[in-house]
């Protein structure tokens, strides 16, 4: 359930953001929002938060687009998965 490209970008991120807690006297809290439309699968946004959780973060914020902006992001619809 691990998506691999995501997991080194939000590793990285995490990174990112735990230097600039520190910066600011503060901690990193883990939190991530995740923006999905309609045609996002069930399995997708599994898939997500559990590769999300492997690198730290643990606090889940939703927002959902409905409506005719909600084809307007890079794919018409959900990228499709491999099996």
């Amino acid at each position: 359930l691990i998506i691999e490209p995501l997991e080194n970008a939000l590793r990285e991120q995490v990174e990112r953001q735990k230097t600039l807690a520190m910066a600011n006297g503060s901690t990193f809290e883990g939190d991530i929002a995740i923006v999905a439309d309609q045609s996002t699968s069930y399995r997708l946004l599994v898939e997500i938060m559990q590769t999300a959780i492997g690198t730290e973060f643990k606090k889940f914020r939703f927002a959902v687009i409905q409506g005719p902006m909600a084809q307007s992001g890079r794919y018409a619809s959900a990228p499709e998965l491999p099996q």
